[in-house]
């Protein structure tokens, strides 16, 4: 499953997050997983993958709440270290940066494919849309 990432909030607390993401038009989009966000990062190398540099040493909060029978407590979130790839728990109010995701869909595939093409055709000075130049 292919899966398209909002751009880097700047730290926030996980509430405040929740509060934004509900703000967002595309309802699809929505938290990583634990799984997903732990996904990124290389254990061999110590660093996450090329295409998300920018997360590099950052903290970033999951959507899963640990279960705070086990580990954890109900004020708590799940935050990924992406400097280390450490899971944890910490208190909602702390503030880390933010990533949203959703699958990759026939309708956003064909949005990005379309806003990719744009980019590179602008880049190549073939595509002008209106008055805008590249």
């Amino acid at each position: 499953m292919e899966l398209e990432w909002y751009p880097i909030i700047e730290k926030v607390t996980w509430n405040d997050a929740k509060d934004f993401l509900g703000q967002i038009k595309d309802c699809d989009w929505r938290f990583p997983t634990v799984e997903e966000l732990v996904s990124l990062f290389d254990y061999r190398t110590g660093k996450v993958q090329k295409k998300h540099k920018l997360m590099q040493g950052k903290i970033f909060w999951a959507g899963s709440v640990p279960d705070f029978f086990k580990i954890g407590k109900p004020q708590d979130a799940w935050a990924i270290s992406m400097e280390f790839g450490w899971v944890y728990p910490e208190p909602k109010g702390r503030e880390f940066h933010v990533r949203y995701v959703r699958k990759i869909n026939s309708t956003s595939e064909s949005k990005r494919i379309l806003r990719t093409r744009m980019v590179q055709d602008c880049q190549d000075g073939e595509l002008r849309l209106g008055k805008q130049d590249c």
